[in-house]
């Protein structure tokens, strides 16, 4: 199965055969090392891979001195860009996308604390974002309901259903790599200032911030505080309240 993904990776990013790119990947010690290595080398690109060996022997400064770094979690689903912030990253897929005529009725799907400047900036380039609870798993379900093309979270996870149905960081980083053989840099996308406290909460606490009288008067407040936006979340895991504030 492996070396299927791994053909199936090679024949679909096949364009990106010897592009010129200086790409360094953190590999954080997991599941992808053996999967990145053989990809990049059958697609012969210019690529250093850190942290495959048991230890931690790069910094994000490192591989700043790169034309282009990743660095992708323990299991190998999540990719990161250095230096992009996880909603620019998807904000930056999906013009080029819909400039290629591959986004689907030019719209995203995104989770709740998708950041709101880049939400209003891709509105300004006609793209929507579909809002949707925090978790992959919402994700790719309203991407298969509602026909979509892109979508993901912050933290490093992208769907492409045109590609594969779930995330894959390897796979992100090789969408990234298509993108940049094509408009050569990131474009300058804003982010809204924003800050995100947790907070000790019981379990009565958490049950009434999930009330529908809670979420209306957090829908209110927003709609009445259009400088600002408030996202109030209790944990799924822990005793905990997460609280996001924008502005």
């Amino acid at each position: 199965m492996l070396n299927l993904w791994i053909d199936f990776l090679v024949e679909s990013f096949s364009g990106l055969r010897g592009l010129p790119l200086r790409i360094a990947i953190n590999c954080v010690n997991g599941s992808s090392v053996k999967v990145a290595r053989e990809v990049l080398t059958r697609l012969k690109l210019n690529f250093t891979l850190y942290n495959t060996e048991g230890v931690i022997n790069t910094s994000p400064q490192e591989m700043k001195e790169f034309d282009v770094g990743f660095v992708f979690d323990g299991d190998g689903d999540r990719c990161s860009v250095v230096g992009i912030h996880g909603d620019q990253l998807l904000a930056s897929l999906a013009v080029w996308l819909k400039q290629k005529n591959m986004l689907n009725d030019s719209q995203i799907v995104g989770t709740i604390l998708f950041n709101s400047g880049t939400e209003k900036w891709l509105r300004d380039q006609g793209i929507s974002v579909l809002r949707v609870p925090v978790g992959d798993k919402n994700v790719c379900e309203a991407l298969e309901a509602y026909d979509l093309s892109l979508g993901g979270e912050e933290s490093g996870h992208v769907i492409t259903p045109h590609l594969y149905h779930a995330g894959d960081g390897l796979m992100t980083a090789l969408l990234v790599l298509q993108m940049l053989s094509e408009i050569s840099e990131f474009p300058e996308v804003p982010l809204a200032p924003s800050i995100t406290k947790n907070f000790d909460a019981t379990q009565s606490m958490k049950a009434f911030l999930r009330t529908d009288s809670f979420k209306i008067f957090l829908r209110e407040l927003n709609e009445l505080n259009t400088d600002t936006r408030i996202v109030i979340r209790p944990s799924g895991t822990e005793d905990l309240v997460r609280v996001l504030v924008e502005g």
